[in-house]
């Protein structure tokens, strides 16, 4: 049997799927990740390095008893990754810290410094973004050498969540530029690691990884990684890249559509930039292809904000149910409408135009409207001259039909699915084979692995 190890290493879960040379899905394990507070008090989020290890070695065995399949079926390796997750090693490679986890904002305090040099002219320019918050990485790194200077002092490498993966699987101290395009610390312009960044968040250069193009090959799997996650010594693994990019390549962009909407936790739009053009707002990064680059924008109005309300008002009614109910509801819901600045603000949904006779379907007709008008404006983003005929959709969202009609109505829009719902897993296998084949085109690789499921269209009536 031949099969590709997708590894998706989300915040809410890791899932490794095993797939076969034509993407179909034979084998997956999904793990929840459990978190727990540690040194970061209220606001602290980490996973202790065991977890870590026992997550994608259950995962693993899962994939592989639900293919049943051996280890040695396995023909190489990539990963999808969460960004700005990290851990810290000493001299022996003796884990510091459990792995701080992106939504940990232990380091408040620390956040004004930050965002006093992100603020620079200099750097949307050369690290490609300008989004700041108290979760990115360097102000946590900060944290630490503040607030544990002594084991700061033992600190010999500063990992994020993927590199720690490749460098415990291979030996390897190589990273992908494309996870680590949002540390804020990489000089897209010059492909190296940005000196004044360093200097200014008090870290050297050496204690980082080596960063390569997303889709690079890393390494081979060593003898000693089989302790930790057991498969064949010796395969390869290929460089991933943050999460959304690597799902994007299991959606058909930039060959079937020109945009790749995820319809999960958070909103995003993802396309393909022949060009280094760093926007307000947007993320852009190195592609796996040479010389192109992933743009991404998000939105924070996502399909969480529908879940809330199902779960405070229609608990008992089955998801299916809840949406067809909504979507019979007339489009402007009788003027209801969701303020998403208030509600993001207020951290609750806050409902504009409530009438006597709004009901639980026309709440959440409303909330699935707001959506799509964020959704609209990501969109707008990428093309604000002219808007794309077609899109894919990827997401829990992505899974009900109900929601896709709705999208591509209200957006006027062909919606493009793909059969699988695991997009981050397939896209990681798709690098993993094309790293394989070496000679083969990406893109083609990707074609013949991605399978498509409905599509929807705009209604006429």
């Amino acid at each position: 049997m031949e099969l590709y190890l997708g590894i998706d290493l989300g915040t809410s879960a890791f899932k490794l799927g095993l797939f076969d040379r034509d993407g179909q899905l034979k084998g997956l394990g999904r793990i929840p990740v459990i978190t727990n507070k540690g040194e970061g008090g209220e606001n602290g989020v980490e996973l202790p390095v065991a977890s870590f290890w026992s997550n994608l070695s259950d995962g693993l065995a899962l994939a592989l008893k639900e293919a049943n399949a051996n280890p040695k079926d396995i023909q190489s390796v990539s990963y999808a990754a969460q960004a700005n997750t990290f851990i810290l090693l000493d001299e022996q490679d003796r884990a510091l810290t459990p792995f701080v986890l992106w939504p940990d904002r232990r380091a408040e305090k620390y956040y004004p410094e930050i965002l006093s040099f992100w603020n620079r002219e200099t750097f949307l320019p050369t690290v490609g973004f300008n989004m700041s918050s108290a979760e990115f990485a360097v102000a946590k790194l900060r944290w630490f050498q503040e607030e544990r200077p002594a084991l700061w002092k033992q600190v010999r490498r500063v990992q994020t969540i993927s590199d720690y993966l490749v460098y415990m699987l291979t030996s390897e101290t190589v990273g992908d530029r494309g996870t680590a395009s949002l540390l804020g610390l990489w000089d897209q312009t010059k492909n190296r690691w940005w000196p004044e960044a360093l200097a200014a968040f008090g870290l050297r250069e050496e204690c980082l990884s080596t960063l390569l193009r997303p889709g690079s090959f890393a390494g081979n799997i060593t003898p000693k990684a089989r302790a930790r996650l057991p498969l064949p010594e010796g395969i390869p693994l290929f460089l991933g890249s943050l999460d959304h990019h690597v799902a994007g390549l299991s959606t058909g962009l930039g060959a079937k559509t020109d945009i790749s909407l995820s319809l999960g936790t958070v909103i995003t739009a993802l396309a393909y930039e022949e060009n280094y053009t760093p926007e307000q707002d947007m993320v852009i990064g190195p592609h796996f292809v040479k010389d192109q680059f992933f743009k991404l924008s998000f939105n924070n109005f996502g399909a969480s904000w529908l879940e809330r309300y199902k779960k405070a008002c229609a608990a008992d009614m089955e998801w299916n149910q809840f949406l067809e109910e909504a979507v019979k509801i007339e489009p402007g819901s009788g003027g209801l409408e969701v303020d998403t600045c208030a509600s993001l603000s207020a951290n609750k949904l806050v409902f504009k135009g409530v009438q006597p006779a709004s009901n639980i379907a026309s709440h959440a007709r409303a909330i699935m409207e707001a959506i799509c008008c964020e959704m609209r404006q990501l969109i707008t983003q990428h093309f604000p001259q002219q808007q794309p005929n077609s899109v894919s959709v990827t997401g829990g969202g992505a899974r009900n039909p109900h929601w896709l009609q709705l999208i591509s109505d209200m957006l006027d829009v062909n919606v493009v699915t793909t059969a699988s719902t695991e997009n981050g897993c397939l896209g990681a296998a798709i690098l993993a084979r094309a790293g394989k084949l070496e000679e083969k085109n990406l893109l083609d690789v990707a074609m013949s692995m991605t399978r498509y499921g409905a599509a929807f269209t705009p209604s006429t009536g």
